[in-house]
Parts: C-alpha cells; sequence; structure tokens
C-alpha cells in the first residue's frame, strides 16, 4: 500500500509505502481495505481536512484484520498498523480453502468507526466492535455463520464465497448493526442452502442475530457487492456478474429487485461505494469502467427521474424503468411518441 499527501494527481507524484505486516498473512491477489469517512447524521465524524488531520482510520483484511488511526499523520508509515484481534493470532477463515481462504472484503460501518463487517472467501460473516481504538487487539469479533469452524453451523448462509459485505448505515446505535452479505457462486452448488443476499439483524453487541434471505426475484447469478443508500434504508443496491440490481423495499420477505439497463454494461459489478455527503453512488465493473448514479432522497436533486425512495409496504415497481441514456447509471422515462399530424379539411 502507498499513500500520497500532495500534488498526487501530477506526473511523479510523491507516493510513498506505507505496507503494514500483513505481507507474511495468507491474503487475497487484491488486498481489500477500507477508509472510513464519515458524514452520516448522528454518525463519528472526521477531523477537518489536512494532515494532520482528515479521515484517518483504514482497515485492510488478509485473514484477520489490520487497521491504522494514522492515515491522516504527516508520519504515517508501515509500523502505524496493528492488529485489531484478540487473540492477534486469530484466523478470521474456515481454512478449508488452503491459500485461498481469505478475507474477500473489510467496510466498517458507514456512521460508526468502532464497527466493521468482514466476508471470507470460505463462507465467514464477523462484525467487529471497538474498533478504532489505536491499539492492538481490542477490537471483539463476532462470528455470525455458526461457530466459524470447518464443522461449524452455516445456517442459511450457502458455503460459498462471500463476495460482498455492508453495514446499514441509518441504524440508531453503533451496538445493534444490521449487516448484508452478498454471496457467489450458483444455487445447485449448495441446493439446501439457496440465495445471493442475506441479511442479518444484531442485539446489543451481537449477542443474538437473526439471518434472512433477501435474494428475492435476483437471478441465480454470483452477488459480487452490495450497499445501503443512507438516504433510504430500505433501498439496497446488489452488484452483480451481470450489472446492478436495486429493490426498494428490503424489508419485505421476497424483495422485488429491478436491473439497470441503459448507461451501465452487463458486467461484473465487484464494488460500490458512497460519497461522504450521500449524494452519489459509484459502481466499480471489472473491465468496463466505473460509474456514477445520483442517490434518490440526496439534499441535492438529481436532474432525471430516478428509483423512488419514498418507504412504502411493497417495493414500487415500475413497468417502464429504464436507465438514463446518460454516461451515468439511472432510469430514464421512454419518449412519448408523435402523433401524426391529421389531413387537412376538404
Amino acid at each position: 500500500m502507498s499513500r500520497c499527501v500532495s500534488n498526487c494527481t501530477n506526473q511523479f507524484a510523491p507516493w510513498s509505502g506505507v505496507t503494514g505486516g500483513w505481507t507474511a498473512d495468507t491474503r487475497s491477489f487484491v488486498v481489500p481495505y477500507d477508509l472510513f469517512h464519515g458524514g452520516i447524521p448522528g454518525g463519528d465524524d472526521c477531523p477537518p481536512a489536512g494532515v494532520p488531520g482528515g479521515c484517518g482510520h483504514l482497515v485492510v483484511g488478509s485473514t484477520r484484520v489490520w487497521e491504522t488511526i494514522a492515515g491522516g499523520n504527516a508520519t504515517m508509515n508501515g509500523a502505524s498498523w496493528y492488529v485489531t484481534n484478540n487473540p492477534t493470532t486469530q484466523n478470521m477463515t474456515k481454512q478449508t480453502l488452503g491459500n485461498r481462504s481469505f478475507i474477500n472484503q473489510v467496510k466498517y460501518s458507514p456512521k460508526y468507526q468502532s464497527v466493521a463487517i468482514v466476508g471470507t472467501n470460505d463462507a465467514n460473516v464477523w462484525i467487529g466492535f471497538n474498533l478504532g481504538t489505536g491499539t492492538q487487539a481490542q477490537a471483539n469479533w463476532v462470528c455470525l455463520t455458526g461457530d466459524c469452524t470447518p464443522t461449524g453451523n452455516q445456517g442459511i448462509v450457502p458455503l460459498r464465497p462471500v463476495l460482498g459485505i455492508s453495514l446499514d448505515p441509518t441504524v440508531s446505535a453503533a451496538n445493534l448493526p444490521v449487516g448484508y452479505a452478498a454471496v457467489g457462486g450458483f444455487t445447485p452448488n449448495t441446493p439446501s442452502t439457496p440465495g445471493h443476499v442475506f441479511q442479518v439483524t444484531c442485539t446489543a453487541d451481537c449477542g443474538s442475530f437473526t439471518w434472512a434471505d433477501k435474494t428475492g426475484n435476483l437471478p441465480d447469478i454470483p452477488v459480487d457487492s452490495i450497499i445501503v443508500n443512507p438516504n433510504n434504508a430500505l433501498q439496497v443496491y446488489a452488484g452483480t456478474d451481470w450489472g446492478v440490481y436495486y429493490t426498494n423495499d428490503v424489508s419485505v420477505a421476497s424483495p422485488t429487485w429491478q436491473r439497470f439497463e441503459n448507461g451501465i454494461p452487463h458486467a461484473m459489478v465487484w464494488d460500490m461505494q458512497i460519497d461522504r455527503g450521500s449524494t452519489t453512488l459509484s459502481v466499480w465493473t471489472r473491465s468496463r469502467g466505473a460509474y456514477v448514479y445520483p442517490l434518490p432522497g440526496a439534499v441535492t436533486p438529481s436532474p432525471t427521474p430516478t428509483p423512488t425512495s419514498t418507504p412504502t409496504a411493497t417495493p414500487t415497481v415500475t413497468p417502464t424503468a429504464t436507465p438514463t441514456a446518460t454516461g451515468s447509471p439511472g432510469r430514464a422515462t421512454p419518449t412519448p411518441r408523435p402523433r401524426p399530424t391529421p389531413p387537412p379539411r376538404p
């Protein structure tokens, strides 16, 4: 990992290495990391921008979770990273896939910098509390898929790779998280546990928790990423191997998902992010570029029609829903056909 703090878009910008001690761990070829950026009302926030200052809390996943709170400091270096797990040797995977048992994604809660969620390539999901202390081994990680061992009780979450995870940014307290897991593979590989999108709801500190299958009408294709609209927790976006889907009401037992059709390719969507002001969704594809979409319910109104952000008892389904024809993914209303001009009267 490298960092730049000034003139970073210039040729020969001054990037410096800040890689932590995770190089000795088993890890993904594309190392997952996340930066806490704050900006959610009622939650934690970052100091004013600057060096030192700004949003300096970062996490990296290997088979355990590393953290630094010095990302905004002028003196940050590789020694700034520490292992959050207790014990520090804790392996968060099932260790059933050899060198492919690693963390696929690690994400902070968008609202609280003390909470994070992890998904592993061998089907584990964890939520951690008490991050951000700056002290090693201070986090409390809770396994949410059985006992997270090779023989554990997996529950309704399939024994397939957890490719994406996210936390609801609208929860009322840091110790009452609601999380989502996006699962890869195909249902015939795990016929007794079908599905691709799962929601977990925790009591205090995940002392107990409940999983729900929110796959609904999604096709049986891998879901690679997932994220919640901070302006409306009922609206969830799923990045799949075949583009971006969304639902306007994830609270129902079997949500209705719709796909963005125009303005964005039917490509693998490996990651999605939302900006600090909760105005824009960014979509990052494999090999087909990046796209942005104005989030419904944002302070700045969208210039084009968008999925409704009003919570309703049932999801809103628009039969003519197609994305805007611009480069940003979205939906647009079809242009009415012109009426023919009647012939002149005799």
